[in-house]
C-alpha cells in the first residue's frame, strides 16, 4: 500500500525542469543627457534587487515603484534594468502571466530605444515565460533567433541553457545535455558563478531523468561546491531539491534529507510556501516509507498540510491526507486512517483527479479487508472498478490514436500490438476485480491481487518481447521483411546486408553509418537505403537499432547482475544513454531495467526501484 503513495507523491513534485532562474548580466547603460540621474536611479534599482534574498516581496514592490518612475521620466536604461529584475522575481514567484504582460508592454513601447544587450535580455525572459505558459513554439523560435543574433555575446550562455530546458521538457536528452554543456563552458569562461550553478543543476536533472544517477550526482555536487561563492539564495533552492532526489534514489537517505532540509530553510527565507510544503512532504515520505518511523513522518506531513491549507495548495492538501492515512494505518489506527483517506477522496473528486481516486479506493479496500470489514471493502472495490473502466477507456483511445499518428510504417503494427496487449491485460484485470470483490466477502488478503495488477502490463510486454526475440534468434527478419526469392539487384543487396549484419555483428559498431555500411556491401547509400526501406519498412537508423535492441534483450535476459545496463548499451553499439533508452522503449514498450527485472523475477512483482517514473523532479 505504501508503494502506491510514492507514485502519488511524484505527481505533485514532478514538474517540468523549467528554465534557468537567474543569470544576471550587467545591462549596457545608454548615455543620456541627464547621466547623473540615470546612474542614481540604476543604483537604486540594484539596491532594491539585492533585497530579494532577505525580503523578496519588499524587493518586488520597490522595483515596481522604480519601474513606474523610470517609465514616467522615460529613462530607458532604468526601464530595461527594472523590467529585467521584475521578470526575475516574477519568475521565482510563478507570476508568469503578469510578468510576461509587463515585458510585452515594455518591449512594445521601447524596443527600438533599448541597447542590444538590454533588448535581448528582456526578449529572452519573455521567451522563458512563453515556455512556462505553454507557448512552446513561440519560445523555441525566440531562443533560436537570439542564439543566431548573440554569437560571441555573454548572454549566449543564458540562451543555450534556456534551449536545454526546452529540449529536456520534450525528452530530447542528447540535445538538452549538449546545450547545457555549451552553456557551462561559456559560464566558466566568464567566471559566472550563478550561471555555472544553474548549468550543473540542469545537467544533474538531465542525467537523473535517464537514470544515470552517478553523472547526476556529479553535477549536483559540482554545483553545490560553488554555492559558497554565490550570495543568491534563489540559485541554490532548485539544485538542492533535485540533489535530494538523486541521493534518495542512490539510497543515501541521510544526505537526501539534509538536502531537503536546506531547501526548506531557503524556501522559508524566500517566502515560498509551495517549496516549503514539498520539502516537508519529501522528508516525511522518507521517514514513512523507507525508515518506518510513522510518528516522525506524521509530524512532517502535518507541517506540510498546514502550509498547503494556508496557501490554497489543493493538491498538496490531497497528497498530505493520503500520506497521513498511510502512516496512521502503519500505526494500526484504522479508523483515523480511513478518515484521512475519505478527506483525500473528497478533494480528489473536487479536483477531478481520477487516478488518485482509483488509488485511494484501492488503499481503502485493502485496509478494510485487512480489518474484516468485507462488505465495505467490496463496495470500495466496486467503485474502484468503475473508475478503472473510465480511465481504461480514455487511455485506450488516446494511446491508439497517438500511436497511429506517430508511426506511418509497418513498424506501427508492432507498437500497436504492444498497446493492444496492454489493453487486453487491463480488460482482464477489470473482469478480475469483479471476481476478487466477491472473494473478499469470504476471505482476507486481497493485497496480492492489487500487486498482481501492477505488473500485468510489464509481464505481457515481456512475454511479447520474448516471442519477438525467439523469432529473431531462429532466423526470422525484422517485422514485415519479405522473404520472396526476388532476383533483382535490390533483393540481392538486402540479403547481403542481412548476412553481414548477422554474421559479423556490424551493428555493434557505434560508428556504423549508412555510408560505411554501403561501402562494406559494395553499393551506395541510395540503394542500401532503398533496400532497407523496401524489405524492412524502416529507415537505416531504426533498422540498425532493431538489431541492437534484440542483442540488448539477449544480454538482459541472461541475468548477469555484474553486467550493468550501461555495459549492455555499449556492447550493443549505442554511445548515448538517451538514444539507447528511447530505442529500447520504442521497440519493446518498456525500459531496460523493467525488462531485466521481468527476466530475473518472472512471475513476481517488479521491485519498486526498477519502475521508471519521472518521480520527484522539482524546480521552483
Amino acid at each position: 500500500m505504501h508503494n502506491i503513495n510514492r507514485v502519488l507523491l511524484a505527481l505533485w513534485v514532478s514538474l517540468s525542469i523549467g528554465l534557468p532562474g537567474i543569470a544576471i548580466l550587467p545591462a549596457v547603460g545608454q548615455v543620456q543627457p541627464s547621466q547623473a540621474l540615470n546612474q542614481e536611479m540604476l543604483a537604486e534599482i540594484e539596491a532594491a534587487f539585492a533585497l530579494r534574498n532577505t525580503d523578496p516581496f519588499g524587493a518586488q514592490a520597490r522595483l515596481q515603484s522604480l519601474y513606474d518612475q523610470a517609465q514616467e521620466a522615460l529613462r530607458i536604461p532604468a526601464i530595461a534594468r527594472s523590467a529585467h529584475y521584475l521578470a526575475v522575481i516574477g519568475y521565482h514567484f510563478d507570476q508568469y502571466a503578469e510578468a510576461e504582460a509587463m515585458l510585452d508592454a515594455t518591449l512594445q513601447a521601447h524596443r527600438g530605444q533599448f541597447e542590444l544587450g538590454d533588448r535581448a535580455t528582456l526578449e529572452l525572459w519573455q521567451g522563458r515565460f512563453w515556455y512556462r505558459l505553454g507557448r512552446v513554439d513561440q519560445a523555441r523560435e525566440r531562443f533560436q533567433m537570439l542564439e543566431n543574433q548573440l554569437q560571441g555575446d555573454a548572454l549566449l550562455a543564458d540562451v543555450l541553457l534556456s534551449q536545454s530546458a526546452l529540449a529536456d521538457s520534450q525528452s530530447k536528452f542528447d540535445q538538452a545535455v549538449e546545450k547545457a554543456l555549451g552553456a557551462l563552458r561559456l559560464y566558466t569562461a566568464q567566471n559566472n558563478i550563478n550561471g555555472q550553478i544553474q548549468a550543473h543543476k540542469s545537467l544533474g536533472i538531465d542525467f537523473l531523468r535517464i537514470e544515470d544517477l552517478e553523472s547526476s550526482l556529479f553535477h549536483f555536487e559540482a554545483g553545490k561546491a560553488l554555492l559558497a561563492e554565490s550570495e543568491d539564495v534563489f540559485v541554490s533552492i532548485a539544485l538542492l531539491a533535485n540533489m535530494g532526489i538523486t541521493l534518495q534514489k542512490l539510497g543515501d537517505l541521510e544526505g537526501a534529507m539534509e538536502a531537503y532540509e536546506l531547501t526548506y530553510d531557503s524556501a522559508v527565507v524566500l517566502g515560498r510556501p509551495l517549496t516549503q510544503a514539498q520539502s516537508l512532504l519529501n522528508i516525511g515520505t522518507i521517514h514513512s516509507q523507507l525508515l518506518g518511523d510513522q510518528d516522525k513522518a506524521l509530524d512532517y506531513f502535518a507541517r506540510s498540510l498546514a502550509i498547503s491549507e494556508a496557501n490554497s495548495l489543493d493538491y498538496g492538501v490531497l497528497l498530505n491526507h493520503i500520506n497521513i492515512g498511510v502512516a496512521l494505518a502503519g500505526l494500526g489506527e484504522t479508523d483515523a486512517a480511513l478518515v484521512s483517506f475519505d478527506r483525500a477522496y473528497a478533494l480528489a473528486a473536487e479536483l477531478n483527479r481520477l487516478n488518485e481516486k482509483q488509488h485511494l479506493l484501492g488503499q481503502k479496500a485493502e485496509l478494510l479487508a485487512a480489518t474484516g470489514r468485507y462488505q465495505e471493502a467490496f463496495e470500495a472495490s466496486e467503485a474502484q472498478k468503475e473508475i478503472a473502466g473510465v480511465i481504461f477507456n480514455e487511455g485506450r483511445d488516446r494511446t491508439i490514436t497517438d500511436l497511429r499518428v506517430q508511426y506511418e510504417t509497418e513498424l506501427a503494427e508492432q507498437a500497436l500490438a504492444l498497446a493492444e496487449t496492454r489493453n487486453l491485460q487491463q480488460s482482464q484485470w477489470i473482469r478480475f476485480l469483479g471476481v476478487l470483490a466477491a472473494f473478499l466477502i469470504a476471505m482476507v488478503g486481497m493485497g496480492g491481487g492489487f500487486l498482481l495488477y501492477r505488473n500485468r502490463t510489464l509481464k505481457a510486454l515481456y512475454e511479447r518481447n520474448l516471442e519477438l526475440l525467439d523469432q529473431f534468434s531462429t532466423g526470422k527478419r525484422p517485422p514485415q521483411i519479405e522473404e520472396e526469392a526476388d532476383q533483382d539487384a535490390i533483393d540481392s543487396l538486402f540479403r547481403r546486408l542481412l548476412e553481414m549484419l548477422e554474421e559479423e555483428a556490424l551493428f555493434k559498431d557505434e560508428q556504423l553509418s549508412l555510408a560505411g555500411l554501403s561501402r562494406l556491401v559494395g553499393s551506395n547509400k541510395k540503394y542500401v537505403s532503398q533496400a532497407i526501406s523496401r524489405h524492412a519498412n524502416m529507415n537505416f537508423s531504426n533498422f540498425i537499432n532493431y538489431y541492437r535492441i534484440n542483442e540488448a534483450k539477449k544480454m538482459l535476459r541472461a541475468g548477469d547482475d555484474q553486467v550493468g545496463i550501461a555495459d549492455v548499451m555499449l556492447d550493443c553499439g549505442f554511445s548515448h544513454k538517451s538514444t539507447f533508452y528511447s530505442a529500447f522503449k520504442k521497440f519493446t514498450g518498456m525500459t531496460p531495467a523493467q525488462f531485466r527485472a521481468m527476466a530475473q523475477q518472472k512471475g513476481a512483482s517488479i521491485p519498486e526501484s526498477t519502475t521508471t517514473q519521472d518521480d520527484l523532479l522539482y524546480n521552483p
